[in-house]
């Protein structure tokens, strides 16, 4: 037989053979560090550099889109501004509708409205008055004090026609003298605050209107002890001094505030009287509803006369005061 010699190992690996030499090992970690070389090579203050550069014109492109940044914003806040004010147009528009729903909260559940403490009324008219008197300026009351025929006109109303018309719905429900005192009483005070807010709402002369509640707020010291002898034979005390000091916290004082801050912030003033005439509606409305929920018992127990008269009263006193709120409004 002949012999056979083993295979010499040639210089090609088998396919099966995993573990590959040095010299096929090298080639492939001299491509890899070729691969890699153009990035590893680059210094580090090339690096430095070109992340400056980069930041830099990031900052160049902030910078020149802050302008517009500012324009959106202020567009935005524009348009949240405009949104706001018609709404609280719309809302004030519906001021009588307000009172009447918080009348018949206020009767049907007098706790809702129980909570608010008597002591608080000063300062809720002061807001009212505050809202007011941002509307308003010096000049406005200069040419409304020149307006005094309606002035005395109002007074007129408010002392001679007003008390004239609680002593006939009086009569004509044959009161009793408790009753026929209280609805001349009632007759006969001065003009409230709240004919300020209305006339801000409807636009009228609103300096006007302030200096119509105090001339009749300081002529019923006078008045209405005098109209209580003439037509109920008996006096009645008026505390004179109260009602000054109230007249200066409640009218006064708040009305001269909202002047200055119109005259030192001209600019913010005007954007704030705007808005402000909603903080008089809802200062507005806790007073009635305060006042209607403490005096529940009385207004159920009155009787439906009593009642009609005095529904009578606010009616028709409008209507006999054309004169006055004519002059308002025009």
């Amino acid at each position: 037989m002949q012999r056979v010699s083993p295979v010499q190992p040639c210089g090609h690996h088998s396919l099966f053979d995993r573990s590959p030499s040095r010299s096929d090992a090298r080639p492939r970690r001299s491509l890899q560090l070729q691969r890699w070389d153009p990035v590893w090579c680059i210094p580090a203050w090339q690096w430095r550099l070109s992340a400056s550069l980069l930041a830099l014109g990031s900052f160049n492109k902030l910078a020149a889109c802050r302008p517009n940044f500012r324009a959106a914003r202020r567009a935005t806040a524009e348009k949240a501004f405009d949104v706001a004010e018609r709404f609280v147009s719309r809302f004030n528009d519906y001021f009588v509708l307000w009172l009447v729903l918080v009348t018949l909260v206020s009767v049907a559940r007098p706790e809702t409205f129980t909570w608010v403490n008597q002591e608080w009324f000063t300062w809720l008219l002061g807001l009212l008055m505050f809202s007011v008197g941002l509307t308003t300026s010096v000049d406005d009351f200069r040419s409304s004090i020149r307006n005094w025929p309606a002035v005395v006109i109002n007074a007129a109303a408010c002392f001679l026609l007003m008390p004239a018309l609680a002593y006939t719905l009086a009569a004509l429900i044959s009161a009793d003298a408790p009753t026929l005192a209280g609805l001349v009483l009632i007759g006969s005070i001065n003009g409230g605050h709240t004919s300020n807010l209305c006339t801000l709402i409807a636009k009228g002369d609103v300096a006007l209107s302030v200096l119509m509640t105090m001339s009749t707020t300081l002529l019923c010291i006078v008045a209405t002890p005098l109209l209580a002898k003439l037509l109920l034979g008996t006096v009645v005390s008026v505390d004179a001094v109260g009602i000054i000091l109230s007249t200066v916290k409640v009218v006064l004082a708040p009305t001269v505030l909202g002047l200055a801050f119109k005259q030192w912030l001209p600019s913010t003033s005007e954007r704030a009287a705007k808005l402000t005439p909603v903080l008089g509606v809802f200062a507005t409305c806790i007073i009635v509803g305060s006042s209607v929920a403490s005096c529940r018992p009385y207004i159920l127990s009155a009787g439906a006369p009593l009642q009609l008269a005095i529904l009578g009263l606010h009616l028709l006193g409008g209507p006999l005061d054309a004169p006055g709120w004519i002059c308002t409004i025009t």
